[in-house]
């Protein structure tokens, strides 16, 4: 499970931000993941994030994708090689200072809490902590001034020599991890197999297309929910072919570096006839001439909100299958506001017993408790303060009766919670 993720100095966001799935203020137990841990025995099913635009809700998600995605991808870094993280820059005291990064998860029963601060050059700082039956033990500490320090057990040479192999730009937690050293092993692995993103930084859909093509009761709980939103789909198909018996292999390779960079379009070359892509068509049925007859059609020429809705629910059924987290920006689009509801409450309900769903949204509809039966600390808010930076905080933060009379729609709308968008209009009223 996800605990908590802290970041500072990440484009929008300045001062440090806390998301936390176990602040648990209210004393219901609806919508909650039961996880054994006697520390943290239940956390969020799902955190709604909310606000007006340009307030940093994307930036949050984008924070912990860039957490994630350097986590597994900085081994390929060369030497010297720079690293794409952005600080706040309307600040000249951030603009030059570290960013800094942090998750505690739970794994096997035990508290993990990993971090790091970095710039655009090297990592600053870098550590592990594990907590069990409430005491807490370094698995290591990195501090550019201060040197490696692992813990002093019988593994303290074998991290010693580790690090040694880790340059400046590199995490000792990824580095390690590839050297199958079992506790950054472990949560490498964590964040690698369980973290999923669906935002415009991560919009692969292979992996959805193995389960559809691979898992028959993945696929029909699926098809259920498009029949359950009126799509009128009766079935899925996937298919696949090798890109080595595509013939017009020039086109295809601009395509790929248009959209994927040259360095993947080369590297696609050079394995070219292995590569395999998958394709999608959504059974029809219809009458002709007082027959019932069946077509299938292409993703492509279906509407995007139905596509929308099968990559969404269908991550989200993988996440529960696989006891994950996935991270949504911008839950709505595409979306009639009654299916981001269905998506809303089949998140919250029993079927879902093990995943955890972080998403953005500007569905407003889903503030109404009553009716999303989400809890006051399932709803965060984003707004943008007199500096430009991001402020994050939950509904849960704020006084509030916890009854069904109480109409949380209309007081954020009337302004009880702030993250509302100021709006000048008086060139527009006709005088």
């Amino acid at each position: 499970m996800l605990l908590e993720f802290r970041v500072k100095n990440f484009k929008s966001i300045k001062d440090e931000l806390v998301l936390s799935t176990t602040l648990l203020k209210d004393k219901s137990k609806d919508n909650l993941i039961s996880t054994g841990n006697k520390i943290y025995p239940e956390v969020l099913k799902s955190i709604m994030i909310t606000g007006p635009n340009a307030s940093g809700k994307s930036n949050v998600l984008e924070a912990m994708y860039f957490m994630c995605y350097y986590i597994i991808t900085n081994l390929d870094n060369k030497p010297g090689e720079k690293i794409s993280v952005q600080p706040f820059k309307l600040d000249d005291v951030t603009k030059t200072s570290l960013s800094e990064f942090e998750m505690s998860l739970l794994i096997d029963e035990v508290i993990y809490t990993y971090g790091f601060s970095l710039n655009n050059t090297e990592i600053f700082e870098e550590y592990l902590y594990s907590e069990n039956l409430g005491k807490r033990i370094p698995i290591f500490k990195r501090d550019k001034n201060k040197g490696f320090m692992p813990l002093k057990d019988e593994h303290e040479k074998e991290q010693l020599e580790l690090f040694k192999r880790t340059d400046d730009n590199k995490l000792y937690l990824s580095v390690s991890a590839n050297w199958k050293f079992d506790i950054t092993n472990k949560i490498y692995k964590y964040i690698d197999e369980k973290f999923s993103f669906i935002n415009k930084w991560q919009e692969s859909n292979v992996n959805l297309f193995k389960k559809i093509k691979e898992d028959e009761k993945f696929r029909f709980t699926l098809v259920g929910a498009l029949k359950d939103v009126d799509f009128v789909i009766k079935d899925l198909k996937i298919s696949t072919k090798k890109l080595g018996e595509i013939n017009d292999r020039k086109r295809l390779f601009e395509f790929i570096e248009f959209t994927e960079g040259k360095e993947k379009a080369e590297k696609l070359k050079n394995d070219f006839e292995n590569e395999v892509a998958y394709k999608l068509d959504l059974k029809h049925e219809y009458i002709s001439n007082d027959h019932s007859k069946e077509e299938y059609l292409n993703i492509t020429e279906e509407s995007q909100g139905t596509g929308r809705f099968i990559k969404i629910f269908g991550e989200i059924l993988n996440a529960i299958d696989n006891k994950g987290v996935i991270i949504i920006d911008e839950l709505e689009i595409n979306l009639h506001p009654n299916l981001v509801k269905y998506i809303n409450e089949y998140i919250n309900s029993s079927k879902n017993k093990n995943a955890q769903v972080i998403f953005t949204s500007h569905c407003y509809n889903l503030l109404d408790i009553n009716e999303s039966k989400l809890r006051h600390d399932q709803i965060w808010f984003t707004q943008r303060k007199d500096d430009q930076s991001t402020e994050l905080f939950s509904l849960a933060d704020f006084s509030e009766r916890k009854d069904s009379n109480l109409n949380i729609l209309k007081r954020y709308f009337d302004g009880r919670y702030g993250a509302l968008p100021f709006i000048d209009n008086k060139e527009l009223i006709d005088e």
